[in-house]
């Protein structure tokens, strides 16, 4: 797949790493990242706070994985997007974003990643006070305009952010100027939930990068569906969806079958302004199947599917 034509010229999959060191083992993490390389595609999403296991030992653990990959293979043009303010990965509400600790956190992953580090995200900021917030921010322009992108993911107030960043005036050289007027925003987006609404402040400003896209791993036909059970999920309140989904499918598309995963990613294709998607796959085989979806396919054929899946959503009360 190497050289491979992008399928949807301004998307790009975003490799993940939530699972790393706990559900993914460091072999495996080397072989997905040396199969997502070989293809072409650079950017890789990952948290101060992973693999989400709620082991403190584990604190930074995938990142570290990262780094490993990084030194062995010298590798420079890797784009990282590094999630920070979580202080432990047990789940719980400790959360740091002042200016002093993200200034910390920009020094630490410059020496740590070098050259491949791209962007540097708040993560789960549930602050309101809008003060404090737009000193953080004075940061993240700051940060801008010497090279590293901005980004968010988890915001509870949006609305403060927005405002605080988009009336801010900023001298930026025009190779940067696009990452201070669309940064970077992470939201779950999927045919059972999506924040899209939530970031109404950022619609049209903002780079979107899509998770959750197969809402915590649901499938179709029987499976034990591990990873949401994993986050805590109950897949069992969607099997009546999943079959009713299949079933509206098989009679629209009869010469055509789909996986879970295929459908979570047309329909996230078309969320308005949308940069990436990110790819949560534990194996190369699921890397490389998610990754086909870059090749050559059919646009407007996907359009038909999408416009099938609102319909369906339509007559489930979705």
């Amino acid at each position: 797949m190497s050289g491979v034509a992008l399928r949807h010229r301004d998307v790009q999959p975003y490799l993940g790493t939530a699972f790393w060191g706990w559900r993914i083992a460091t072999e495996r993490c080397f072989e997905l990242l040396n199969a997502f390389y070989e293809c072409g595609f650079r950017y890789v999403d990952t948290a101060t706070n992973y693999p989400i296991d709620k082991q403190p030992e584990h604190f930074r653990l995938a990142e570290s994985i990262l780094q490993q990959w990084i030194r062995a293979h010298g590798v420079g043009d890797l784009r990282i997007c590094q999630k920070v303010g979580s202080l432990n990965n047990t789940g719980g509400p400790e959360h740091l974003l002042n200016p002093s600790f993200l200034l910390l956190n920009a020094t630490y992953y410059r020496n740590k990643f070098g050259s491949n580090l791209h962007c540097l995200m708040w993560h789960w900021d549930k602050r309101r006070d809008e003060e404090a917030i737009a000193k953080s921010l004075e940061v993240a322009a700051d940060l801008v305009a010497e090279g590293i992108a901005a980004g968010f993911s988890g915001l509870e107030h949006p609305a403060i952010h927005a405002s605080h960043w988009f009336e801010r005036e900023v001298s930026l050289p025009e190779d940067r100027a696009d990452d201070f007027s669309r940064p970077y925003l992470q939201l779950k987006h999927n045919l059972f939930q999506s924040a899209y609404s939530h970031y109404a402040p950022f619609h049209g400003r903002a780079r979107f990068i899509a998770y959750g896209i197969t809402a915590g791993g649901l499938k179709f036909g029987e499976s034990r569906m591990e990873t949401l059970r994993a986050r805590g999920g109950q897949p069992q309140k969607f099997r009546r969806h999943l079959d009713s989904l299949q079933q509206y499918l098989a009679k629209a598309f009869p010469q055509q079958t789909f996986t879970f995963h295929e459908l979570g990613m047309i329909y996230a294709s078309f969320l308005p302004g949308l940069s990436g998607l990110l790819l949560g796959a534990s194996n190369t085989a699921q890397l490389e199947h998610s990754l086909s979806f870059w090749q050559g396919r059919d646009r407007e054929h996907d359009r038909k599917i999408y416009e099938a899946l609102l319909a369906w959503k339509k007559s489930e009360g979705l």
